[in-house]
């Protein structure tokens, strides 16, 4: 009942037998509602000469009983760094020339604007849902619809330039799932077209989707939906709450990471013994300027920086010296844009510029993602991570929320929450995709974690020794520069 995906191509690929099957003349019931916080019309779907615009004519020319919903975040004017970034709105008039108008009124394209109400916040919600053939399926996507985010899981440079897409390469995650959860969604998308600028042209307030009873045996899901102008929220709830509860283990993995209380919680979860066996605690980030404003840099760093010097066992200079912590700091700076930091504690206090540290020992683990590329420094291209992952004992959260202060407190987003999810379930989301071979889908969360150190480890020394050699996995040590 439930599907993980790593990057782009495997869940287009998923989404693809689900626009499909939607597509068979005898579902007559067949609808595909999509929420989205953009959508460029040229977005690849699994061959790099179909789009997924494509792929849904195709579906409404087999099905004349098809109906598809597309319900967009209406970007403000002048809002040119998304443009520049190549995450362009759909173009209606240009796209859908060419349709008869008896497709174009079953292909229902709605924009919600939030200029007047928090002009500063977005509909940043991505998630789909299907119903055809009596049977309802839902998506809930990290990506947007764009070739930005286009990826394979090996993250190929070679072929991203041979298809004219843009480096660096991008890692997104996405979950397919059934049962009682798809309500909520359904909830959450007519609340929203109801504020659009179509309120009438989307579907029935009172249209309901068939839904399916989850086998005892599945994982339990829930949605948690972040609205404008509240703060906290559930979402946010969910990852202080999961990680303070923390018995064996934390993975996370985030594109921004600037959230005073999950840093707390974070540092609050190493004391209480999680490290050890070493470590139980790891985060992947972005760690890449590539199309970043470096405020977003600077407040991730920041962050970073806090938890790293906060449960270091040991921060060593580029003088030789070492300073070790013999009991928690009680008091941690790190200034605005993560140049400098102040330590309290030990019975002294210490001002370091971080360009002094060589290395710090011990404490949260802090990876992002790199991919071999013969044209890149030393083979190491750095990825862009895009995907917004807590994975925390049995439970586990994917959706659109990064863990910052835009996703919860000033955007629309969506998140599904599952619970009680085997270990089979964990590793096989990460094989391949950060280890970069084929591990044993018996170990557990805790074992993983580990060879994700070591592999971070590894690839660090790797890169850093000559002659070059290209990495051995998909993590490295955070912050990595090429």
């Amino acid at each position: 009942m439930v599907e993980t995906f790593n990057d782009v191509y495997n869940a287009n690929e998923r989404l693809r037998s689900d626009i499909r099957a939607a597509a068979d003349p005898k579902n007559t019931d067949a609808e595909i509602w999509i929420g989205m916080w953009s959508w460029s019309d040229d977005f690849l779907l699994v061959e790099t000469n179909r789009t997924l615009l494509s792929e849904i004519k195709s579906a409404l020319e087999k099905n004349p009983n098809l109906k598809v919903y597309v319900l967009l975040w209406a970007m403000p004017p002048g809002t040119k760094l998304i443009v520049n970034l190549g995450w362009l709105p759909f173009k209606e008039g240009q796209a859908l020339k060419d349709w008869p108008e008896s497709m174009k009124s079953r292909f229902q394209l709605a924009s919600q604007s939030l200029l007047l109400t928090h002009p500063l916040s977005s509909a940043h919600q991505k998630f789909i849902l299907f119903r055809y053939g009596g049977e309802s399926v839902g998506y809930c996507l990290d990506y947007n619809f764009d070739n930005f985010h286009f990826d394979w899981p090996d993250h190929d440079v070679l072929r991203r330039a041979q298809l004219g897409l843009k480096v660096p390469p991008v890692h997104d995650t996405a979950m397919r799932f059934k049962g009682p959860v798809i309500a909520d969604f359904q909830h959450e998308f007519l609340e929203r077209w109801a504020l659009s600028n179509k309120p009438k042209e989307g579907p029935g307030a009172g249209e309901t989707f068939p839904i399916q009873q989850i086998p005892a045996d599945n994982p339990h899901l829930v949605a948690n939906f972040q609205r404008p102008g509240t703060k906290g929220g559930d979402i946010k709830d969910w990852y202080v709450n999961a990680i303070r509860n923390a018995k064996n283990y934390i993975y996370l993995e985030s594109q921004y990471f600037d959230n005073n209380e999950i840093a707390d919680e974070l540092i609050d979860a190493y004391y209480r013994g999680l490290k050890d066996p070493a470590p139980n605690i790891v985060f992947t980030l972005c760690s890449t300027k590539t199309v970043e404003p470096k405020s977003q840099v600077d407040g991730s760093l920041r962050e970073v920086m806090r938890v790293r010097l906060s449960t270091a066992d040991e921060i060593e200079l580029m003088s030789g010296r070492k300073i070790k912590r013999s009991a928690p700091w009680g008091k941690v700076v790190v200034s605005k844009h993560a140049t400098k930091c102040e330590l309290e504690g030990n019975g002294a206090h210490y001002k370091i510029k971080f360009r002094n540290i060589k290395k710090i020992n011990g404490g949260v683990r802090f990876v992002t993602m790199v991919t071999h590329s013969d044209t890149a420094k030393n083979n190491f291209q750095p990825i862009y991570v895009h995907s917004k992952v807590g994975l925390i004992d049995d439970q586990m959260t994917i959706g659109s929320a990064n863990q910052n202060k835009r996703s919860f407190g000033e955007d629309y987003e969506a998140n599904v929450m599952l619970t009680d999810i085997p270990s089979t379930h964990v590793v096989e989301t990460f094989k391949q995709r950060l280890l970069g071979s084929a591990i044993d889908p018996k170990i557990s969360g805790t074992t993983l974690l580990q060879k994700i150190d070591a592999t971070a480890r590894k690839n660090w020394e790797r890169r850093h020794a000559g002659p070059p050699a290209p990495p051995v996995g998909l993590v490295i040590d955070y912050p990595y520069r090429k």
